[in-house]
Protein backbone atom coordinates (compact mmCIF):
# COMPACT_ATOMS: atom_id res chain seq x y z
CA UNK A 1 0.00 0.00 0.00
CA UNK A 2 2.61 2.80 1.11
CA UNK A 3 4.62 1.36 -2.41
CA UNK A 4 1.39 2.15 -4.42
CA UNK A 5 0.90 5.77 -2.06
CA UNK A 6 4.00 6.44 -3.57
CA UNK A 7 3.73 5.65 -7.06
CA UNK A 8 0.75 7.84 -7.22
CA UNK A 9 3.06 11.25 -5.71
CA UNK A 10 5.44 10.39 -8.43
CA UNK A 11 2.91 10.01 -11.12
CA UNK A 12 0.14 12.63 -10.18
CA UNK A 13 2.80 15.40 -10.63
CA UNK A 14 0.37 17.59 -8.67
CA UNK A 15 -1.10 14.75 -6.03
CA UNK A 16 1.30 14.97 -2.88
CA UNK A 17 2.16 17.47 -0.63
CA UNK A 18 4.14 21.02 -1.35
CA UNK A 19 7.51 21.40 -2.60
CA UNK A 20 10.20 22.31 0.14
CA UNK A 21 11.00 25.33 -2.58
CA UNK A 22 10.23 29.03 -1.65
CA UNK A 23 8.49 30.82 -3.70
CA UNK A 24 12.01 32.23 -5.02
CA UNK A 25 12.92 28.68 -5.96
CA UNK A 26 9.75 28.62 -8.34
CA UNK A 27 10.66 31.89 -10.40
CA UNK A 28 11.82 30.94 -13.86
CA UNK A 29 16.17 31.74 -14.20
CA UNK A 30 16.07 32.71 -17.54
CA UNK A 31 20.18 32.43 -18.03
CA UNK A 32 21.70 34.51 -20.25
CA UNK A 33 24.46 32.00 -22.03
CA UNK A 34 26.43 32.31 -25.19
CA UNK A 35 26.48 28.56 -26.26
CA UNK A 36 27.60 27.57 -30.12
CA UNK A 37 26.56 24.29 -31.33
CA UNK A 38 27.61 22.10 -34.34
CA UNK A 39 26.78 18.89 -36.05
CA UNK A 40 22.58 19.40 -35.16
CA UNK A 41 19.86 18.40 -37.49
CA UNK A 42 17.83 21.55 -37.41
CA UNK A 43 13.82 21.62 -38.03
CA UNK A 44 12.14 24.95 -38.45
CA UNK A 45 8.70 25.73 -37.42
CA UNK A 46 8.01 24.99 -41.40
CA UNK A 47 8.75 21.83 -41.16
CA UNK A 48 11.99 22.09 -43.31
CA UNK A 49 14.72 20.22 -41.82
CA UNK A 50 18.47 20.60 -42.72
CA UNK A 51 21.26 17.97 -41.46
CA UNK A 52 24.74 18.97 -39.83
CA UNK A 53 24.06 22.51 -39.36
CA UNK A 54 25.05 24.69 -36.41
CA UNK A 55 23.16 27.40 -34.04
CA UNK A 56 23.90 30.17 -31.27
CA UNK A 57 22.19 31.06 -28.61
CA UNK A 58 22.82 33.99 -27.01
CA UNK A 59 21.43 36.93 -24.99
CA UNK A 60 17.69 35.93 -26.52
CA UNK A 61 18.74 35.38 -30.06
CA UNK A 62 18.60 32.36 -32.38
CA UNK A 63 21.17 32.33 -34.97
CA UNK A 64 21.02 28.56 -37.19
CA UNK A 65 23.57 28.59 -40.18
CA UNK A 66 25.61 25.68 -41.79
CA UNK A 67 28.90 27.65 -41.23
CA UNK A 68 28.48 27.22 -37.39
CA UNK A 69 30.97 24.03 -36.96
CA UNK A 70 32.84 25.20 -33.87
CA UNK A 71 30.63 24.65 -31.72
CA UNK A 72 29.80 21.38 -28.64
CA UNK A 73 29.59 18.73 -31.34
CA UNK A 74 26.46 17.42 -31.09
CA UNK A 75 26.11 14.97 -33.69
CA UNK A 76 22.48 12.31 -33.45
CA UNK A 77 21.16 15.53 -31.94
CA UNK A 78 18.06 17.80 -33.61
CA UNK A 79 17.44 21.47 -32.70
CA UNK A 80 13.36 21.93 -32.78
CA UNK A 81 10.93 25.04 -32.63
CA UNK A 82 9.16 25.05 -29.23
CA UNK A 83 5.62 23.30 -29.66
CA UNK A 84 2.48 25.25 -29.14
CA UNK A 85 -0.77 23.58 -27.15
CA UNK A 86 -2.89 25.63 -29.37
CA UNK A 87 -6.12 25.01 -26.98
CA UNK A 88 -5.76 23.50 -23.00
CA UNK A 89 -6.78 24.44 -19.70
CA UNK A 90 -3.09 24.42 -18.33
CA UNK A 91 -3.30 27.05 -15.04
CA UNK A 92 -6.50 26.82 -14.42
CA UNK A 93 -6.40 24.23 -12.15
CA UNK A 94 -4.34 21.72 -10.05
CA UNK A 95 -6.16 18.81 -9.34
CA UNK A 96 -9.23 17.78 -11.19
CA UNK A 97 -11.47 15.97 -8.31
CA UNK A 98 -10.41 19.44 -5.86
CA UNK A 99 -13.07 22.16 -6.54
CA UNK A 100 -10.64 24.80 -4.47
CA UNK A 101 -7.76 24.56 -7.00
CA UNK A 102 -10.12 24.97 -10.20
CA UNK A 103 -10.36 29.03 -11.71
CA UNK A 104 -11.30 27.16 -14.99
CA UNK A 105 -15.29 27.72 -15.15
CA UNK A 106 -17.23 30.58 -13.50
CA UNK A 107 -21.05 29.45 -12.45
CA UNK A 108 -22.42 32.73 -13.53
CA UNK A 109 -24.74 32.15 -16.29
CA UNK A 110 -24.34 30.96 -19.87
CA UNK A 111 -23.31 33.99 -21.57
CA UNK A 112 -20.11 35.09 -20.15
CA UNK A 113 -18.34 37.26 -22.60
CA UNK A 114 -16.41 39.46 -19.87
CA UNK A 115 -14.58 36.16 -18.09
CA UNK A 116 -11.04 35.86 -18.91
CA UNK A 117 -8.67 32.95 -18.80
CA UNK A 118 -5.59 36.04 -18.51
CA UNK A 119 -7.46 35.99 -14.81
CA UNK A 120 -7.64 32.56 -13.31
CA UNK A 121 -3.97 31.44 -14.80
CA UNK A 122 -1.59 30.81 -12.19
CA UNK A 123 2.03 30.82 -13.89
CA UNK A 124 3.38 29.01 -11.01
CA UNK A 125 0.88 26.11 -11.41
CA UNK A 126 2.58 22.46 -11.26
CA UNK A 127 1.56 21.92 -14.41
CA UNK A 128 3.28 24.24 -16.24
CA UNK A 129 6.60 23.01 -15.76
CA UNK A 130 5.60 19.37 -16.34
CA UNK A 131 4.43 20.32 -19.98
CA UNK A 132 7.41 22.82 -20.62
CA UNK A 133 9.54 19.48 -19.88
CA UNK A 134 7.66 17.89 -22.68
CA UNK A 135 8.62 20.77 -25.16
CA UNK A 136 5.82 23.04 -24.65
CA UNK A 137 6.93 26.73 -24.90
CA UNK A 138 3.39 28.30 -25.66
CA UNK A 139 0.15 27.63 -25.04
CA UNK A 140 -3.16 28.46 -25.76
CA UNK A 141 -5.30 28.75 -22.44
CA UNK A 142 -9.57 28.78 -22.62
CA UNK A 143 -12.08 28.41 -19.81
CA UNK A 144 -14.28 25.23 -19.83
CA UNK A 145 -16.61 24.98 -22.72
CA UNK A 146 -18.75 23.89 -20.78
CA UNK A 147 -21.29 26.95 -21.95
CA UNK A 148 -22.79 28.46 -24.75
CA UNK A 149 -20.06 31.50 -24.25
CA UNK A 150 -17.75 30.62 -21.79
CA UNK A 151 -15.38 33.28 -22.01
CA UNK A 152 -12.05 35.12 -23.83
CA UNK A 153 -9.09 32.93 -24.51
CA UNK A 154 -5.69 33.89 -24.03
CA UNK A 155 -2.17 32.92 -25.04
CA UNK A 156 0.89 32.45 -22.50
CA UNK A 157 4.53 30.95 -22.96
CA UNK A 158 5.43 28.44 -20.44
CA UNK A 159 7.51 30.82 -18.42
CA UNK A 160 7.50 33.49 -16.15
CA UNK A 161 6.66 34.27 -12.51
CA UNK A 162 3.25 35.97 -12.95
CA UNK A 163 0.80 35.89 -15.47
CA UNK A 164 1.82 39.18 -16.94
CA UNK A 165 5.84 37.99 -17.36
CA UNK A 166 4.27 34.85 -19.55
CA UNK A 167 1.55 36.58 -21.52
CA UNK A 168 1.72 36.75 -25.47
CA UNK A 169 -0.02 39.51 -26.70
CA UNK A 170 -1.97 39.86 -29.92
CA UNK A 171 -2.62 42.54 -32.19
CA UNK A 172 -6.49 43.95 -30.77
CA UNK A 173 -8.03 46.48 -28.74
CA UNK A 174 -7.87 43.67 -26.20
CA UNK A 175 -4.16 42.50 -26.31
CA UNK A 176 -4.79 39.50 -23.63
CA UNK A 177 -7.52 37.97 -25.93
CA UNK A 178 -7.19 35.49 -28.54
CA UNK A 179 -10.63 34.94 -29.22
CA UNK A 180 -14.23 34.78 -27.57
CA UNK A 181 -15.26 30.99 -27.02
CA UNK A 182 -18.57 30.00 -28.04
CA UNK A 183 -19.63 26.32 -28.08
CA UNK A 184 -22.45 24.20 -30.40
CA UNK A 185 -23.75 21.39 -29.61
CA UNK A 186 -23.97 19.50 -26.32
CA UNK A 187 -21.37 21.98 -24.56
CA UNK A 188 -23.83 24.58 -25.76
CA UNK A 189 -26.64 23.56 -23.47
CA UNK A 190 -24.43 23.92 -20.17
CA UNK A 191 -25.59 26.32 -16.82
CA UNK A 192 -28.54 26.31 -17.80
CA UNK A 193 -28.35 27.78 -21.20
CA UNK A 194 -30.70 26.61 -24.40
CA UNK A 195 -31.62 22.88 -24.09
CA UNK A 196 -31.47 22.28 -27.42
CA UNK A 197 -29.85 23.46 -30.98
CA UNK A 198 -32.63 25.50 -31.89
CA UNK A 199 -32.42 26.87 -28.62
CA UNK A 200 -28.82 27.77 -29.39
CA UNK A 201 -29.12 29.15 -32.75
CA UNK A 202 -31.82 31.80 -31.12
CA UNK A 203 -30.08 32.88 -28.44
CA UNK A 204 -26.78 33.36 -31.39
CA UNK A 205 -29.62 34.80 -33.67
CA UNK A 206 -30.54 37.69 -30.26
CA UNK A 207 -26.93 38.05 -29.58
CA UNK A 208 -26.15 39.38 -33.52
CA UNK A 209 -29.04 41.64 -33.95
CA UNK A 210 -28.55 43.43 -30.84
CA UNK A 211 -24.57 43.67 -31.03
CA UNK A 212 -23.99 45.39 -34.70
CA UNK A 213 -20.45 46.58 -36.35
CA UNK A 214 -19.26 49.74 -35.48
CA UNK A 215 -21.35 52.11 -37.88
CA UNK A 216 -18.52 54.04 -40.89
CA UNK A 217 -17.62 57.57 -39.95
CA UNK A 218 -20.27 59.12 -41.88
CA UNK A 219 -19.20 62.58 -44.15
CA UNK A 220 -20.46 65.35 -46.50
CA UNK A 221 -23.68 67.82 -46.18
CA UNK A 222 -25.28 64.34 -45.40
CA UNK A 223 -23.68 63.66 -42.08
CA UNK A 224 -26.61 62.79 -39.08
CA UNK A 225 -26.33 65.14 -36.58
CA UNK A 226 -27.31 62.74 -33.62
CA UNK A 227 -24.82 59.82 -33.98
CA UNK A 228 -26.13 55.76 -33.57
CA UNK A 229 -25.42 54.80 -30.21
CA UNK A 230 -23.25 52.47 -29.81
CA UNK A 231 -23.71 49.99 -26.26
CA UNK A 232 -19.98 51.08 -24.97
CA UNK A 233 -19.97 48.37 -22.16
CA UNK A 234 -17.11 46.08 -21.45
CA UNK A 235 -19.81 42.97 -22.80
CA UNK A 236 -20.29 45.51 -25.98
CA UNK A 237 -16.71 46.31 -26.49
CA UNK A 238 -16.33 42.49 -26.99
CA UNK A 239 -19.00 41.64 -28.94
CA UNK A 240 -18.32 44.96 -31.25
CA UNK A 241 -14.60 43.33 -31.49
CA UNK A 242 -15.92 40.30 -33.04
CA UNK A 243 -18.32 42.05 -35.30
CA UNK A 244 -15.06 44.17 -36.55
CA UNK A 245 -13.08 40.89 -37.55
CA UNK A 246 -10.57 42.44 -34.34
CA UNK A 247 -10.75 39.27 -32.55
CA UNK A 248 -12.25 35.92 -33.88
CA UNK A 249 -14.93 33.58 -32.92
CA UNK A 250 -13.53 30.09 -31.53
CA UNK A 251 -16.63 27.88 -32.17
CA UNK A 252 -16.57 24.13 -30.32
CA UNK A 253 -17.80 21.93 -32.25
CA UNK A 254 -17.79 18.00 -33.64
CA UNK A 255 -20.85 17.26 -35.05
CA UNK A 256 -21.36 17.52 -38.68
CA UNK A 257 -24.53 20.31 -38.24
CA UNK A 258 -22.50 22.38 -35.50
CA UNK A 259 -19.46 22.51 -37.94
CA UNK A 260 -21.78 23.43 -40.98
CA UNK A 261 -24.06 25.89 -38.35
CA UNK A 262 -20.33 27.32 -37.81
CA UNK A 263 -19.58 28.15 -40.94
CA UNK A 264 -22.89 29.44 -41.67
CA UNK A 265 -22.21 32.04 -38.90
CA UNK A 266 -19.42 33.43 -40.33
CA UNK A 267 -20.83 34.00 -43.69
CA UNK A 268 -24.33 35.48 -42.47
CA UNK A 269 -22.37 37.56 -39.67
CA UNK A 270 -19.17 38.43 -41.47
CA UNK A 271 -17.12 37.63 -38.74
CA UNK A 272 -13.78 35.70 -38.47
CA UNK A 273 -14.61 32.44 -37.28
CA UNK A 274 -11.62 29.66 -35.73
CA UNK A 275 -13.21 26.17 -35.35
CA UNK A 276 -12.54 24.27 -32.00
CA UNK A 277 -12.20 19.84 -31.65
CA UNK A 278 -14.25 19.42 -35.03
CA UNK A 279 -13.96 15.89 -34.33
CA UNK A 280 -16.30 14.89 -37.59
CA UNK A 281 -14.43 17.74 -39.83
CA UNK A 282 -12.74 15.01 -42.07
CA UNK A 283 -16.86 14.84 -43.22
CA UNK A 284 -17.04 18.33 -44.40
CA UNK A 285 -13.55 19.21 -45.30
CA UNK A 286 -14.27 20.27 -48.46
CA UNK A 287 -16.80 23.17 -47.20
CA UNK A 288 -14.42 24.17 -44.16
CA UNK A 289 -11.98 24.90 -46.53
CA UNK A 290 -14.06 26.49 -49.46
CA UNK A 291 -15.11 28.89 -46.11
CA UNK A 292 -11.50 29.67 -45.61
CA UNK A 293 -12.21 28.97 -41.87
CA UNK A 294 -9.28 27.37 -39.66
CA UNK A 295 -9.41 24.86 -36.87
CA UNK A 296 -7.42 24.53 -33.75
CA UNK A 297 -8.07 20.53 -33.64
CA UNK A 298 -7.86 17.92 -31.40
CA UNK A 299 -7.13 15.74 -29.37
CA UNK A 300 -7.05 13.89 -32.19
CA UNK A 301 -7.31 10.77 -30.49
CA UNK A 302 -11.45 11.58 -29.66
CA UNK A 303 -12.96 8.47 -29.98
CA UNK A 304 -16.48 7.59 -31.82
CA UNK A 305 -18.14 7.26 -27.76
CA UNK A 306 -20.57 9.82 -27.78
CA UNK A 307 -23.71 11.23 -30.12
CA UNK A 308 -21.56 14.06 -30.79
CA UNK A 309 -18.98 12.59 -32.54
CA UNK A 310 -19.70 9.20 -33.33
CA UNK A 311 -18.11 9.94 -36.88
CA UNK A 312 -14.53 10.49 -35.41
CA UNK A 313 -11.57 8.80 -36.96
CA UNK A 314 -7.58 8.98 -36.63
CA UNK A 315 -7.28 10.01 -39.75
CA UNK A 316 -9.13 13.19 -39.50
CA UNK A 317 -6.17 15.20 -39.61
CA UNK A 318 -5.09 13.83 -43.01
CA UNK A 319 -8.07 13.90 -44.17
CA UNK A 320 -8.43 17.65 -43.31
CA UNK A 321 -4.85 18.42 -44.59
CA UNK A 322 -5.39 16.76 -47.86
CA UNK A 323 -8.65 18.92 -48.35
CA UNK A 324 -6.87 22.52 -47.86
CA UNK A 325 -7.46 22.73 -44.54
CA UNK A 326 -5.59 24.78 -41.96
CA UNK A 327 -5.06 23.86 -38.94
CA UNK A 328 -3.37 24.01 -35.55
CA UNK A 329 -3.34 21.26 -32.99
CA UNK A 330 -4.43 21.22 -29.17
CA UNK A 331 -4.98 18.59 -26.29
CA UNK A 332 -7.71 20.52 -24.90
CA UNK A 333 -7.28 19.73 -20.94
CA UNK A 334 -4.92 20.40 -18.42
CA UNK A 335 -2.72 17.74 -17.44
CA UNK A 336 -2.83 16.27 -20.87
CA UNK A 337 -1.75 18.51 -22.12
CA UNK A 338 2.19 17.34 -21.93
CA UNK A 339 0.82 14.46 -23.84
CA UNK A 340 0.42 16.63 -27.12
CA UNK A 341 3.50 15.82 -29.45
CA UNK A 342 2.40 11.95 -28.60
CA UNK A 343 -0.87 12.86 -30.05
CA UNK A 344 0.78 14.54 -32.77
CA UNK A 345 3.20 11.68 -34.20
CA UNK A 346 -0.53 9.36 -33.86
CA UNK A 347 -2.07 11.60 -36.76
CA UNK A 348 1.30 11.14 -38.76
CA UNK A 349 0.88 7.29 -38.12
CA UNK A 350 -2.38 8.04 -39.49
CA UNK A 351 -1.38 9.33 -43.33
CA UNK A 352 -0.56 13.25 -42.13
CA UNK A 353 2.66 14.25 -43.49
CA UNK A 354 5.85 14.79 -40.84
CA UNK A 355 5.81 18.47 -42.42
CA UNK A 356 2.84 19.17 -42.06
CA UNK A 357 2.48 17.89 -38.34
CA UNK A 358 5.51 20.24 -37.28
CA UNK A 359 3.69 22.92 -38.53
CA UNK A 360 0.44 22.41 -37.01
CA UNK A 361 2.45 21.28 -34.12
CA UNK A 362 4.85 24.80 -34.15
CA UNK A 363 3.79 27.22 -36.29
CA UNK A 364 0.02 27.53 -37.23
CA UNK A 365 -1.38 28.56 -33.92
CA UNK A 366 0.55 31.84 -34.28
CA UNK A 367 -0.96 32.36 -37.87
CA UNK A 368 -4.41 31.51 -36.70
CA UNK A 369 -4.48 33.47 -33.71
CA UNK A 370 -2.13 36.54 -34.78
CA UNK A 371 0.26 36.00 -31.98
CA UNK A 372 2.94 38.51 -31.62
CA UNK A 373 5.84 36.16 -31.11
CA UNK A 374 8.19 34.40 -34.25
CA UNK A 375 8.39 30.81 -34.16
CA UNK A 376 11.98 29.75 -35.59
CA UNK A 377 11.74 29.29 -39.21
CA UNK A 378 14.88 27.58 -40.90
CA UNK A 379 17.22 30.35 -42.45
CA UNK A 380 20.15 31.89 -41.66
CA UNK A 381 20.03 34.96 -39.53
CA UNK A 382 18.89 36.25 -36.14
CA UNK A 383 15.54 34.77 -34.64
CA UNK A 384 14.45 37.10 -32.54
CA UNK A 385 12.08 35.92 -29.76
CA UNK A 386 12.52 32.29 -30.69
CA UNK A 387 11.54 29.06 -28.25
CA UNK A 388 13.56 26.01 -29.39
CA UNK A 389 14.30 22.60 -27.28
CA UNK A 390 17.43 20.41 -28.15
CA UNK A 391 16.34 16.66 -28.74
CA UNK A 392 18.11 13.26 -28.60
CA UNK A 393 16.38 12.63 -31.85
CA UNK A 394 13.32 13.41 -34.06
CA UNK A 395 11.11 15.18 -31.97
CA UNK A 396 7.96 13.10 -32.64
CA UNK A 397 9.38 9.85 -31.77
CA UNK A 398 7.97 8.59 -28.50
CA UNK A 399 11.83 7.57 -27.47
CA UNK A 400 12.80 10.91 -27.78
CA UNK A 401 14.27 12.99 -24.98
CA UNK A 402 13.73 17.23 -24.54
CA UNK A 403 17.02 17.27 -23.35
CA UNK A 404 17.29 21.20 -23.26
CA UNK A 405 14.79 24.66 -23.77
CA UNK A 406 15.38 27.95 -24.59
CA UNK A 407 12.21 30.89 -24.54
CA UNK A 408 13.13 33.86 -26.05
CA UNK A 409 16.43 32.27 -26.75
CA UNK A 410 17.30 32.33 -23.37
CA UNK A 411 17.51 28.67 -21.33
CA UNK A 412 14.72 27.47 -18.85
CA UNK A 413 14.95 24.65 -16.63
CA UNK A 414 13.29 21.37 -17.24
CA UNK A 415 13.05 20.52 -13.91
CA UNK A 416 9.35 20.16 -12.44
CA UNK A 417 7.65 18.55 -9.25
CA UNK A 418 7.87 15.16 -11.24
CA UNK A 419 11.46 14.82 -12.01
CA UNK A 420 11.76 16.27 -8.25
CA UNK A 421 9.60 13.41 -6.61
CA UNK A 422 11.43 11.07 -9.10
CA UNK A 423 15.10 11.64 -8.08
CA UNK A 424 13.84 11.94 -4.28
CA UNK A 425 12.44 8.23 -4.23
CA UNK A 426 15.09 7.15 -6.60
CA UNK A 427 17.93 7.95 -3.56
CA UNK A 428 15.66 6.38 -1.08
CA UNK A 429 14.33 2.88 -2.85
Amino acid sequence: MRRRTLLLGVLGGSVGTASARSLDGWKEELKTTRLRLSNLTVVGADGDVEDNWGAEITNGVVRVSPDIRDGLDMSGHWLAPGFVDAGCRVGLFEVALEKGTRDDSEDNGFIQPTTRAYDGYNALSEVVPTVRANGITSIVVHPNINRLVPGLATAFTTVGSYRKDALIRVDSIFPETVGLCLALGRRGKGAGGPSSRMGIASELRGIFDEFKPTPPEEEGLFKKDKPVPVDDSLEGNIWRSIRDKSIPLLIWADRVDDIMMALELKEEHDIDVVLVSCAEGWMVAREIADAEVPILLGPTTVQPDSFEHLHARPDNPKLLYEAGVFFAFRSGYNHRSRTLPAMTALAVAHGLPWKAAIEALCRNAYDILRLKRLPMLLKEGYQADADVILCSGDPLLPSTRIERCWVGGREVDLRSKQTDLYHQYKERY
